[in-house]
């Protein structure tokens, strides 16, 4: 039970600076924008001059259909979702302080 309240206090802990600098400055600038409009580039130079945009919580699934299947039948296709780039961020950082979790478990 220590383990999981130690758990829980560290992923809900405010985001610090440095987590997201690191989140922001890993993504790669070359990648799709979001449904926003905004790309990873104009995220790290929101960061740069310390601006961001308010948050974008909005998301389009849409689904692929797999490569040399019956486009026609629903089971061959996957679903994507084209999520804003502060979305991406956030993500990020949730999933490096999962990996933390996990490795001290």
């Amino acid at each position: 039970m220590r383990n999981f309240i130690h758990l829980k206090t560290y992923l809900a802990q405010r985001n610090r600076k440095a987590e997201v600098r690191k989140a922001i400055t890993s993504m790669k600038t070359a990648k799709s924008a979001g449904i926003d409009g905004f790309t990873a580039e104009y995220c790290h130079k929101c960061f740069q001059y310390g601006t961001l945009p308010e948050s974008f919580n909005q998301a389009i699934i849409i689904l692929l259909p797999k490569v040399d299947k019956d486009s026609m039948d629903p089971d061959n296709h996957r679903p994507i979702s084209l999520i804003n780039v502060d979305c991406k961020v956030f993500s990020k950082i949730l999933a490096t302080r999962l990996g933390v979790a996990m490795d001290c478990s």
